[in-house]
């Protein structure tokens, strides 16, 4: 897991850059295990700037975060937002290794009406399938433009950040996922993750580490402010404000008191309002539930683990009802050492998963061309 760290101890620093928040971290060894080095949080305003414009209003923001916590070196790790990427599953019949990744950028762009040379497009091999009588190769295809690359690597340049990778959201979460649960047999089903962001929301289907499946859900926390903003006659920005205290633990109460105790007027209609973006999440869920399924005609997986910033209990149990399956918060620092770093263990770690993916990357990992 350490192999190829840029010094004896610490890893690369993960940057997860999502529609409302910002958050780094880093890892260091600790003998055979990992401890957290540094992490750092900002929620980010409503509405930023798009393309170029963003670096210079999130570069100061990300050089700050950099200063509050105690980073070592300004090796990074990144990652593309989902905002900015397309996703698609592909069925190739069987063809030689050599061979795939030309096969796969010229299925990809053509599925998802690409121009030559204008995005750049990277792929999961998640193995062999039968259609019908046929066998063929179930790919897992990813694009972005080449401005959105762009974008992204002028910020982290402009942050004072050297890149090392930018990585796929999938893998990465898949790194958090495996690396929280102990370790699995062959025969196990797969896992199951939601990342659950402001924009929308990434599941990631994975066996044994290696990604089967993904897709964007285009229902997140902007879906579920906007319910609420109509249900009880606030602004967006009130209905924002609203659901954040809806979600956040009272003084001196853990969770299982907090279920036990009545709601608020408000907190019961903020969350009733949710109801409806919840309920289709869950939907849209179970459909990829079944697909995995029906593709790979395995077990389905038992439990799915709900990670991001807008994970939290009450939208589990909406999202177990509708997708059949058992919804269980992430705890992605299960067999990582919180250390020093300010997390606490009173608080939700859920929406971590995804920076802890991406500081889990190894630096010299090797890739073929093409393959994420």
């Amino acid at each position: 897991m350490f192999g190829g760290w840029h010094d004896n101890r610490h890893g690369p620093i993960g940057l997860d850059l999502g529609a409302r928040s910002l958050r780094l971290l880093q890892l260091e060894r600790v003998g055979q295990g990992m401890r957290v080095a540094a992490c750092a949080s900002q929620t980010l305003p409503a509405e930023l700037p798009v393309g170029p414009a963003l670096v210079p209003t999130l570069a100061p923001i990300v050089k700050q975060l950099l200063k509050s916590a105690p980073f070592k070196g300004r090796f990074v790790v990144g990652c593309i937002p989902s905002t900015a990427i397309q996703c698609k599953s592909l069925r190739l019949p069987p063809m030689p290794p050599s061979d795939l990744a030309s096969a796969v950028e010229w299925e990809a762009a053509d599925r998802l009406r690409l121009t030559p040379d204008s995005a750049s497009v990277r792929f999961f091999d998640a193995g062999e399938v039968r259609q019908g009588d046929e066998a063929r190769r179930e790919i897992v295809a990813l694009a972005a433009s080449n401005e959105a690359v762009k974008t992204h690597l002028d910020l982290l340049l402009a942050s004072g950040l050297e890149p090392l990778a930018i990585d796929a959201a999938p893998a990465a979460l898949s790194r958090a996922l495996c690396g929280s649960q102990q370790d699995r047999r062959d025969e196990d089903p797969a896992s199951a993750l939601a990342d659950i962001g402001y924009s929308g929301t990434r599941v990631v289907i994975a066996r044994n580490g290696r990604v089967i499946f993904f897709k964007i859900i285009d229902i997140g926390g902007k879906a579920f402010d906007k319910a609420a903003a109509e249900f009880l006659r606030l602004s967006p920005a009130e209905a924002y404000d609203a659901r954040r205290k809806s979600v956040e633990p009272r003084a001196s109460e853990d969770e299982s008191q907090q279920q036990q105790q009545p709601a608020a007027p408000v907190e019961r209609a903020v969350h009733e309002s949710m109801r409806g973006p919840a309920t289709e999440l869950g939907k849209e869920i179970a459909l990829c539930l079944r697909y995995h399924s029906v593709t790979f005609r395995g077990r389905k997986p038992e439990t799915l683990l709900l990670a991001g910033g807008e994970a939290q209990q009450r939208l589990a149990q909406v999202l177990s009802h509708e997708a059949g399956v058992t919804v269980e918060m992430a705890q992605p620092f299960a067999n990582v050492d919180p250390g020093n770093s300010g997390l606490k263990a009173d608080e939700p770690h859920a929406p971590w998963a995804l920076s802890l993916g991406l500081a889990m990357r190894q630096v010299k990992t090797a890739h073929e061309r093409g393959a994420a």
